[in-house]
């Protein structure tokens, strides 16, 4: 990624995002098409009321039998409360009502409610009258005032109660009560009668605002430097509703962001082996130091983005970190047979087999030989093995050449021709969408400059010039140096007489005139000696020669 890209990216996501405040569901016995356990409504036993909070029967109840008794101005209650910091937003109660209250001399009956907060929205029983009565005109003081009564099971939620339509959101508590209203006498339920207060189900529905605690530490994945793109990323987060999900986001490229990885708790579970459960009013688990793996992170540079979300949907976001990924989180199968992560590569050439250095003519050709082992020394049998080569020269790029398959003893054969100097390296990726070479093998390939030469004719005057041209072979010749060599026919000595540079297309040229009445029926040989340059990969050669007889 460009520097001025990267450092925008950066720029724009540094700050920690945090979401807008959501919501989430509590369910208890048979809610939302399950059957969950009840984890969320508490008991608060006292003396002359029965309570049941075991969902046993698909229902959690508080139940007075005949012949019980109760102190005044005493009451049970199954009650919801939401976690610290959040509020009820909402509910659905799959409910029942009996209440057949028949009493002893010098008792009272008992009362039932409902209640949200501090608001009572419906009941039935002996109760304060202001209560009752304004419960009454809205049809939920049931069998009033006190009268017997039977409430079929049927579903409610909140906007069936006229008590809570300018309910402002801001009550954490929801409860079913069976009481004793302070009357001066206790409470009875005599020969014939009952109490049932019955919750087949809840839906409540949570309203959390808060944004979960977050610290990713430097380690593993985003410790810096190489690393691969497997290692763990550690997360700490702590939230009052708990952590749903942790993902990482690539924003290498900040208009395609793409999650590369993560965890869900509502499937997923933690370190410590927890999970979502929705029963409970708190229901996904803190993290410490948890450890999430990507899973489709590409090897190379990267931007990585740690999103924590907690059950609300609260939104934290960490980050982004730069990541320098030498292996893929999916590495993808073992590349050959008897694979292991680590191995070795061995390289000679086929002649002088003890030197890993060869020098040949330009476009002579000559054999390699490769074996592939595993860590234990055992070969890998049908590996590809890439060769790539680079020129000898300043500023050249590697190239990909050409690719191998090992036998079944690891080993594999190729032949290259020198068409320019060149470092050849033979490389084996362990995994098959790896980029990190897990075995190399080099061998140093140098080729002799080559030329073609002529001259303008073969049989020059004495006294006149003729023109000795050539053009160099192979690859980046502009510049290369030329030095134009001439000897008399028999001599074994060449003079130099001329010196010159390439042209971008290799070509030559200088003059040369033969001065001396003395050279007149006599032959020379004329070469170009080629030296060696930055640009030029190659090492000293020479042309093909030319001969002239002069006339």
């Amino acid at each position: 990624m460009p520097r001025l890209l990267a450092l925008a990216v950066l720029l724009l996501l540094a700050a920690p995002t945090v979401a807008d405040a959501g919501v989430y569901h509590v369910y208890t016995c048979a809610a939302g098409g399950k059957v969950y356990a009840n984890g969320a409504w508490k008991t608060a036993d006292v003396a002359g009321v029965t309570e049941d909070s075991s969902c046993a029967g698909n229902l959690i109840a508080l139940t007075v039998p005949a012949g019980a008794r109760m102190a005044d101005n005493t009451s049970s209650a199954l009650t919801f409360t939401s976690p610290a910091g959040t509020t009820i937003a909402d509910f659905a109660l799959t409910r029942q009502i009996g209440y057949t209250n028949p009493i002893a001399a010098n008792t009272h009956k008992y009362f039932l409610y409902y209640s949200l907060g501090p608001t009572i929205f419906a009941g039935a029983g002996n109760y304060a009258d202001a209560t009752r009565n304004a419960l009454n005109a809205q049809k939920q003081w049931y069998g009033y005032p006190e009268g017997n009564v039977a409430v079929g099971k049927s579903t409610v939620a909140l906007a069936n109660f006229p008590a809570l339509a300018g309910y402002k959101g801001t009550a954490n508590t929801l409860a079913l009560r069976v009481g004793c209203f302070s009357r001066g006498t206790p409470c009875s339920v005599d020969t014939g009668g009952a109490i049932s207060h019955i919750l087949h189900g809840s839906d409540v529905t949570i309203n959390d605002p808060t944004a979960p605690t977050v610290t990713v530490e430097a380690s593993g994945l985003l410790a810096g430097g190489a690393a691969s793109g497997s290692d763990p990323v550690t997360v700490t987060a702590s939230d009052n509703s708990g952590i749903q999900r942790v993902e990482l986001i690539d924003v290498s490229d900040p208009a395609a962001p793409v999650t590369v990885g993560g965890e869900d708790y509502t499937v997923d579970r933690t370190d410590a082996s927890k999970v979502c459960d929705f029963s409970q009013p708190a229901p996904c688990p803190n993290l410490s130091r948890e450890t999430v793996r990507a899973t489709s992170l590409p090897a190379g540079q990267r931007l990585l983005l740690v999103r924590v979300t907690d059950t609300g949907g609260n939104i934290v976001d960490r980050g982004p970190y730069a990541v320098f990924a030498v292996t893929p989180s999916d590495r993808g199968a073992l590349n050959g047979a008897n694979a292991t992560d680590t191995g070795s590569l061995s390289v000679i050439w086929t002649k002088g087999l003890k030197a890993n250095r060869r020098t040949l003519s330009y476009g002579e050709k000559a054999g390699i030989r490769g074996r592939l082992t595993n860590s234990a020394g055992q070969p890998i049998a049908g590996a590809r093995v890439i060769l790539l080569s680079r020129d000898l020269r300043q500023g050249a790029a590697q190239v990909e050449r050409g690719a191998f398959t090992t036998d079944g003893d690891g080993r594999f054969n190729t032949t290259v021709a020198a068409s320019a100097s060149r470092l050849l390296q033979f490389a084996w990726l362990s995994h098959a969408n790896d980029i990190r070479f897990a075995a190399n093998g080099y061998l140093t390939l140098q080729a002799r400059a080559s030329a073609t030469l002529s001259v303008s004719t073969r049989r020059p005057r004495v006294g006149r010039t003729i023109t000795i041209s050539g053009r160099l072979k192979g690859v980046s010749r502009g510049g290369a140096p030329v030095i134009v060599q001439g000897r008399a026919a028999g001599s074994k000595h060449y003079e130099t007489f001329a010196d010159t540079t390439a042209s971008t297309s290799g070509r030559f040229k200088v003059r040369y005139r033969f001065r001396s009445s003395g050279s007149k029926g006599h032959s020379f040989v004329f070469r170009a000696r080629i030296r060696p340059a930055a640009k030029f990969p190659y090492e000293t050669g020479y042309s093909q020669t030319v001969t002239v007889r002069v006339r």
